[in-house]
């Protein structure tokens, strides 16, 4: 089964499709296409919009030549943003933004009770449970439980040259806790997982 775009292409050649386009929720694909605000379910026989992702004025124009200095006016996308990455579970679909330099990311979600969407950064979601890196989900499993993961070095880096005394004055035991698991690796022992249970 094929499925027309929804935007027609001026520009040969143009941007092409990074990201994660594709990812299943309770049984259903869900589908973002290129340049679309709009999230749609994938059907046997047809695309169901299902969530508007409007990013209003900061959305980028991606009808745009492969490299963007090749732009007629690149001032013109100066911190605009396009939707790359799209993961969802029961409350909110997470969202990872390319910059309008291709090379950074902001991070954010909408929320389906609000039907807004919110730019939260480039860093993600602090971590107020132990004092740890912010995060923010690569992959959402069994619609509650969010996952990511962070570098060993990242992880110690961060954890080992911290303020110690005020991170054990916020959190306690937790950060406590994180210490000992940053003291127990090494720079090979990677990937650390992160996991977040809602």
């Amino acid at each position: 089964k094929t499925f027309r775009n929804h935007n027609k292409r001026i520009n040969i050649p143009y941007i092409g499709t990074p990201g994660v386009p594709f990812y299943s929720y309770q049984g259903e694909i869900r589908f973002k296409e290129l340049g679309s605000d709009t999230l749609f379910a994938v059907f046997e026989e047809e695309l169901i919009p299902y969530a508007v992702l409007s990013l209003g004025k900061k959305k980028m124009n991606l009808d745009i030549p492969v490299n963007p200095g090749m732009s007629d006016n690149p001032l013109e996308q100066e911190g605009k943003i396009w939707v790359r990455d799209v993961f969802e579970d029961v409350d909110n679909i997470y969202i990872g933004f390319m910059k309008h330099d291709f090379h950074n990311m902001l991070f954010g979600y909408y929320n389906k009770q609000s039907n807004g969407v919110k730019v939260i950064g480039e860093d993600g979601f602090q971590n107020n449970i132990d004092g740890g890196l912010p995060f923010f989900p690569k992959f959402v499993y069994d619609d509650n439980i969010l996952v990511s993961w962070v570098t060993a070095f990242d992880l110690r880096e961060h954890v080992l040259n911290g303020n110690v005394s005020e991170k054990r004055r916020l959190y306690g035991q937790k950060y406590d806790d994180l210490v000992k698991l940053a003291n127990s690796l090494d720079d090979q022992s990677n990937p650390v997982v992160v996991i977040v249970k809602k």
